[in-house]
């Protein structure tokens, strides 16, 4: 037997509505990821790194190795 077991995917997922790709549409990264983020309830790789941490279903150390340093990431509303 080859390969790991017992292993899952930390990622960012998007379920694009209408509004989110009218952002898409005239290439505003910023603005896209403002509404993602904040109107829609997204969650970048590592707020979902460190929600599995707190259910404990990973380690801090491979953690950091995947997303970096641990740190809840600040949101700035949009325009700053």
């Amino acid at each position: 037997q080859t390969g790991y077991s017992g292993r899952s995917v930390v990622a960012e997922i998007i379920m694009p509505d209408e509004n989110f790709m009218q952002f898409v549409k005239v290439n505003d990264k910023v603005g896209a990821e403002h509404y993602w983020l904040n109107q829609m309830g997204g969650k970048n790789m590592m707020e979902h790194m460190l929600d599995r941490l707190a259910l404990g279903e990973v380690s801090p150390f491979d953690a950091e190795r995947v997303v970096g340093p641990l740190a809840r990431p600040k949101r700035h509303p949009q325009g700053s």
